[in-house]
C-alpha cells in the first residue's frame, strides 16, 4: 500500500512538473530588427486576428520562415529548467502547419513603378517611380525626368507628401513631370488591390496606379 502511494505520489509530481502547452499563433511573413540579448531579427506574432503583432524573440524548433507568407501554426511550448539569465524560460517547437498563405503585400515594400496617371495621356519615354518607407517617413523616386525626395506622412489609409524636392536635368517628357507631381500634391490616401498601388485624392477618386516592383506574382 506504502507502495503504491509513493508511485501515485510521483506520478502526480512529474504530472504537475510537465506543463508543455499546445499553444496555435499567427505569424507575419515579415520580420523586424530587434534587440534581446542581441540585435537580431524577430518573427512577429499573435495570438488571435484581432490582436496587434508583438515581437517573438525565440526560435521555433522545425518551423522554417518564409518572409513572404503567413502563418497559422501549433506549437509546443515546454518549460525550461534553470534557463541561464539571458535565456528564454521557454522552448518551442512546431507541432502543424494549420495555414498558410502569402503575407499581404505594404506600402513600403520594394518599389512601385508608376503604370497609370489619370490627367496624363501621352506615352512615358521613362518610367515614373516611386519608393516609400513610412517607417522613416521618406519618398523618393522619379518623376519620369527628375529623380525627387521628400516626406511622406501616413495614418493607416491615409497618405500625404510634403516638401518636394528635385534635381534639375531638363528633358522632354510631355508634361509627365508636371503631372506626377501633381498627383504627388493632390494625393490624400492609398489603397494596396491585388499587389498594385493606387493613390487617391481627397474625394477618393484613383489619380495613380502603380505595380510592385519586388512582387510581380
Amino acid at each position: 500500500m506504502k507502495l503504491y502511494r509513493v508511485s501515485f505520489c510521483l506520478l502526480f509530481l512529474f504530472l504537475s512538473c510537465n506543463k508543455d502547452v499546445n499553444e496555435t499563433i499567427y505569424v507575419s511573413g515579415k520580420t523586424i530588427t530587434c534587440t534581446g540579448v542581441i540585435q537580431q531579427q524577430c518573427l512577429q506574432i499573435k495570438y488571435s486576428l484581432e490582436e496587434d503583432y508583438i515581437n517573438f524573440y525565440d526560435d521555433i524548433e522545425g518551423f522554417q520562415h518564409d518572409k513572404r507568407t503567413d502563418y497559422i501554426i501549433k506549437v509546443k511550448r515546454t518549460d525550461v529548467k534553470n534557463p541561464p539569465a539571458d535565456a528564454s524560460n521557454y522552448k518551442y517547437s512546431l507541432v502543424e502547419i494549420l495555414e498558410k498563405k502569402p503575407t499581404p503585400i505594404a506600402l513600403e515594400d520594394g518599389s512601385w513603378l508608376v503604370a497609370g496617371i489619370v490627367d496624363f495621356k501621352g506615352d512615358f519615354k521613362r518610367d515614373p517611380l516611386l519608393s516609400l518607407s513610412s517607417e522613416l517617413n521618406q519618398v523618393s523616386g522619379s518623376t519620369g525626368c527628375n529623380r525627387f525626395f521628400g516626406k511622406v506622412i501616413t495614418d493607416k489609409n491615409k497618405l500625404s507628401f510634403q516638401n518636394i524636392g528635385l534635381t534639375k536635368m531638363a528633358c522632354d517628357d510631355n508634361g509627365l513631370e508636371v503631372q506626377m507631381l501633381a498627383v504627388l500634391n493632390k494625393t490624400a490616401s492609398y489603397k494596396i488591390a491585388e499587389n498594385v498601388l493606387l493613390l487617391e485624392d481627397a474625394d477618393g477618386n484613383v489619380i495613380l496606379k502603380a505595380s510592385n516592383i519586388e512582387r510581380k506574382e
